[in-house]
Order: structure tokens, then C-alpha cells, then sequence
């Protein structure tokens, strides 16, 4: 993958990695939040891509290979869904295969803080978390985010402005719309789109870029019809469906 993009180079690569996974879909395999798992394999289904969503260990090593990505998100953790997490990462690291790690409150738990900085040493392809969470993950293993072979080669810290930092290069992307936040599991979402556009980008920021792009846009689209959160929840599965490269590339407000 090439390490570097001007603006508009990542913008068009982002758009690349959209028309790629409608035309050719993505196997992703979500080991999420229970309470994500549904809407997550809808927003998939709607970009093109195709989810599985089982967390048993015994099952983690079959559905691995057959994926083309893989999310690994701590959402609703316990003891079997993090050795069946240990189990893919583990297997990710082993063939190649790009998985994204989303350290979904590891600022509100030492458990979780601690398991993500292990699953780290696993080298996910793109690190999606919050300022809070990244700043946690920071303080405990400082400089692990982001390192090769010892840390994500991609990181990705969402907010008012989400951030894509790859091979020393920021971008900063303003897109997005307030209703976001009041949808469970849009971020969760997300992360799973960016495994599903990881395997199709031509780079790890154009995989970030198309992803955060794909969500964002479309909710602005959604929020033009619908009359709160619930409607809009519906509606966002619909704008992502219905969403072109070109238009992505358009409304994008990229720094």
C-alpha cells in the first residue's frame, strides 16, 4: 500500500475504495458489541459487504481465514469474547489479514485499557478509538499506538473533527452530524465499514478516509429527512446504500 496522499490523492483513493467494495464486496468478520452486532451487519450489507458475526472460540479460526477483514471492537467484553478476540488477532497477525482494533471505553477500565495495548502487539491495520480512549491507551503503553510491527499502522481518533495519522502524515476530516451520537452502535459501525474498506483500499488512510467519508456523509443525508434519531437511524442505512464515490468526494471537508 502507498504510505503517503496529497489531498485530493487520498480523497480520490477513498472514493476508489467505495466503488471497489460495491463492485467487488468484502467478507468481514465483527467480533462487536452484542447490543451492535444487528444494525452493524445492516450498515455492511448496505456498502456491499458481507458480515459474520460469531464470537465462539472454537469457531474464530474458520471464520478468520474466510474473511477478508476482520473488527475487533471490546464493546461488550468478557472472558470468552477475549480469548476468541486473542484468537483473531492473533491469526490476523499470522496471515496479513488487516483487522481494525476499536478499544470501545478502555479509558473507563484498567481490563480493557490493558487488553487492547496487548492486542496491539498484534499490529492491527488501523486503530479506531475516541480522544479519551486513545489518550488512555497512550498513558499506559506510551507510543504503541502507532508503530510497525508494535502497534497500529493506521490510527484513526474520532470527535467533532476525526483524524487519520498514517507514516507521520495528518489528515483531519469535519463531516458528520450530531444524531450520530444519540444512534447505538454508529461508531461500532463504523469501525466494521473501515475493516470492509481496508480490504478494498489501495492504502490504509484512503481505507480510514472512505469509511469515516461512507458514515459521515450519509448521515448528513439522513438528517435532511428524518425527524429524530429513530427515523434517522433508518434512514442512515439507506443514504449509506445510496451514496456515490462522486458525491462522496464532493462533500468532503478535508484539511
Amino acid at each position: 500500500m502507498s504510505q503517503a496522499h496529497t489531498s485530493r490523492e487520498l480523497l480520490n483513493a477513498a472514493g476508489r475504495a467505495m466503488a471497489r467494495l460495491r463492485s467487488r464486496g468484502a467478507r468481514v468478520h465483527c467480533l462487536t458489541n452484542a447490543v451492535a452486532q444487528p444494525f452493524t451487519a445492516n450498515v455492511l450489507l448496505a456498502a456491499g459487504a458481507t458480515p459474520s458475526m460469531t464470537v465462539a472460540r472454537e469457531e474464530i479460526a474458520s471464520f478468520t481465514n474466510r474473511a477478508d477483514a476482520v473488527l475487533i471492537n471490546l464493546g461488550t467484553l468478557d472472558p470468552p469474547r477475549m480469548a476468541a478476540m486473542k484468537a483473531a488477532g492473533e491469526l490476523c497477525e499470522e496471515t496479513g489479514k488487516p483487522f481494525v482494533l476499536d478499544p470501545v471505553m478502555c479509558h473507563l477500565s484498567s481490563l480493557r485499557r490493558d487488553f487492547a495495548v496487548r492486542l496491539l502487539q498484534h499490529a492491527p491495520a488501523i486503530l479506531r478509538s475516541n480522544a479519551a480512549e486513545a489518550q488512555a491507551i497512550e498513558e499506559a503503553a506510551p507510543g504503541a499506538r502507532v508503530s510497525a510491527g508494535t502497534g497500529a499502522a493506521c490510527q484513526v481518533v474520532t470527535g467533532e473533527q476525526d483524524s487519520i495519522v498514517h507514516d507521520g502524515v495528518k489528515y483531519q476530516l469535519a463531516n458528520g452530524h450530531p444524531w450520530l451520537s444519540k444512534v447505538t452502535a454508529a461508531g461500532c459501525a463504523q469501525g466494521a465499514l473501515m475493516a470492509a474498506t481496508s480490504a478494498a483500499a489501495e492504502s490504509l488512510p484512503a481505507a480510514a478516509a472512505a469509511a469515516l467519508l461512507w458514515m459521515n456523509v450519509a448521515a448528513e443525508n439522513a438528517a435532511r429527512t428524518a425527524q429524530g434519531p429513530g427515523s434517522f437511524q433508518a434512514a442512515l442505512v439507506d443514504c449509506i446504500y445510496d451514496l456515490e464515490p462522486a458525491e462522496l468526494i464532493e462533500r468532503a471537508k478535508l484539511a
